[in-house]
């Protein structure tokens, strides 16, 4: 049974490597751990992680982890499973669990560090890889020495691991983490996770403003992913590189890409490596302009999965975004054949403080549906709570570059409704991180920069200059294939001409506004303009 689990998993059945390994398990006789220590020990870590991957109880999976945390004869011997608990850990979205068992195993294993991080000391520990790095060609790093020392190839993986956790409730901290694996990497020799590190460092740079450093790190990180065997590597260093990618290639050929990924990795790797890929992939085909119903499908395909592998902080991660492209597309959730629509998945719970990740969502979904609806109290009211929560991420992920451009385009609309400086100071701030971004890559950007500019000069009373931004958003959306944004740019200038007293060319950019969302099949969105379009040519006329 033992041989025939090992032989199933390496088919990547692990359905039927776990029968096996069960089977076997049934088989051993009393006082086996004695008798048979390395039999138990290898069919016990085999059905463990066969547990975890095919998302079987937890209670099962505990049950068996007990049996090898009691009577493992060294603590070698445990660092298997105590890892398979570290991720179970995380996939039941016990955060703070996670974070203490990864920081305990790793003290054991020699790397010791202090319960919280100061800023100063997040800045040296950049500062010292940075210089570790500084004076080594993508070639030297490419052909690296080996990891040797076990303990400190643990190490890495723990790392990698506890650095994603981070990221998700105490991201301020997640650098030192990061920081931990290169310096490992570069002090000991690279380990078959050490790729990992470098996709988080990537993200890292990017998000100081250094996108072309990034970039580099994250193609670094693939090229290190691609000369690892998969069954000892993770594939989810892929689906940060991919976001970090879209900051710099056109962002429909980064889908195609993440396309590709998410089919290898499915017929290679983990059950999270597939459910992570997916779910990125699902947000940026969404900010990728692609038509909603085929966005939709997205969506739907990877929440069968997630139901599937009983991955619940999946499930709230993914329900805002899905929430979005629902209400635009106006399909209501009883519409789809879907597991998920029968979950009840309490909406205040979507707003939890122990994963700032899916409330940082959450908030953010809830203004962007009202903003888009122009319903601006509302909208206040959610920019107001979306605001308060100042996270401070140290990942730049494409989705998050979205929330600043759209964070924008509110702060301006309500520092004009409310003549608010504030407002509009925070609208120029969002701005600058997308002109920032701008002079990496014209074609994700550009349209965005010319809409926000557009918005500032409105605000500014400098409607000359606004009008000509106005009509370069919409050139530049369509030039670069941003069906959605092509839209969005015609519709904020309807309101421009609307409100400046010129009611015949606003009517001008509603029509365009809803020709173009109706190619995006955001039928709700289309149905809601009219309706407003309708009562402008009624003013107009009378």
């Amino acid at each position: 049974n033992q041989l025939a689990g090992k032989i199933a998993m390496g088919m990547s059945d692990l359905f039927s490597a776990y029968s096996f390994f069960d089977h076997g398990i049934s088989a051993l006789r009393k006082g086996h751990w004695a008798n048979h220590y390395q039999l138990s020990l290898e069919l016990y870590n085999g059905a463990v992680f066969c547990a975890l991957e095919n998302g079987d109880e937890h209670a099962t999976l505990d049950i068996l982890a007990d049996q090898i945390v009691h009577y493992a004869r060294c603590s070698a011997d445990k660092m298997h499973v105590m890892y398979i608990i570290q991720i179970s850990l995380h996939h039941q979205g016990k955060f703070l669990s996670a974070i203490e068992h990864g920081l305990d195993v790793l003290s054991q294993l020699g790397e010791v560090f202090p319960t919280e991080f100061t800023p100063d000391a997040v800045s040296q520990s950049y500062e010292n890889t940075k210089a570790m790095l500084q004076h080594l060609s993508d070639e030297d790093l490419l052909n690296y020495k080996r990891v040797h020392d076990p303990m400190k190839e643990t190490a890495i993986k723990f790392l990698t691991k506890l650095s994603q956790t981070m990221y998700v409730c105490r991201p301020s901290d997640q650098p030192i983490i990061t920081m931990r694996i290169i310096e490992i990497s570069l002090v000991h020799g690279f380990s078959s996770m050490s790729h990992l590190g470098f996709a988080f460092y990537g993200g890292f740079v990017g998000r100081l403003g250094d996108i072309r450093g990034g970039y580099r790190f994250a193609k670094l990180s693939n090229a290190l992913f691609n000369k690892t065997d998969a069954a000892q590597s993770s594939a989810e260093g892929l689906a940060y590189t991919t976001q970090i990618i879209a900051h710099i290639e056109p962002i429909q050929s980064v889908v195609d890409l993440s396309t590709h990924d998410c089919k290898v990795i499915m017929a290679e790797g983990s059950a999270h490596d597939v459910l992570l890929n997916s779910f990125l992939r699902c947000l940026l085909y969404f900010w990728s302009g692609a038509k909603l119903s085929r966005v939709l499908e997205s969506f739907e395909e990877n929440l069968r999965m997630v139901i599937q592998y009983k991955h619940m902080t999946f499930l709230a991660m993914m329900i805002p975004t899905r929430r979005t492209v629902l209400t635009l597309h106006g399909t209501s959730v009883e519409q789809l054949s879907n597991p998920a629509n029968h979950l009840n998945v309490d909406s205040n719970k979507l707003d939890n403080k122990a994963n700032l990740v899916q409330s940082h969502s959450f908030r953010f979904n809830q203004m962007i549906i009202a903003f888009m609806f122009r319903r601006y109290d509302e909208t206040k009211s959610f920019a107001i709570k979306y605001s308060e929560f100042n996270i401070g991420f140290w990942m730049i992920l494409f989705h998050q570059t979205m929330n600043s451009f759209y964070d924008g385009l509110v702060s301006y609309w309500i520092g004009r409704e409310e003549n608010s400086p504030k407002w509009i100071r925070k609208g120029a701030n969002c701005k600058l991180v997308i002109e920032k971004l701008a002079e990496s890559s014209q074609w994700n950007f550009q349209n965005k920069l010319h809409l926000l500019s557009a918005e500032e000069q409105f605000c500014e009373r400098n409607f000359e200059v606004a009008e000509r931004y106005y009509d370069s958003a919409v050139s530049s959306a369509k030039d670069h294939k941003f069906l959605n944004e092509e839209a969005l740019a015609n519709e904020m200038a309807g309101y421009f001409y609307l409100e400046t007293g010129r009611r015949g060319k606003s009517i001008q950019y509603f029509s365009e506004a809803i020709n173009c969302y109706q190619q995006w099949e955001a039928h709700a969105k289309v149905k809601s303009l009219q309706t407003y379009l309708e009562e402008v040519i009624v003013m107009a006329s009378s």
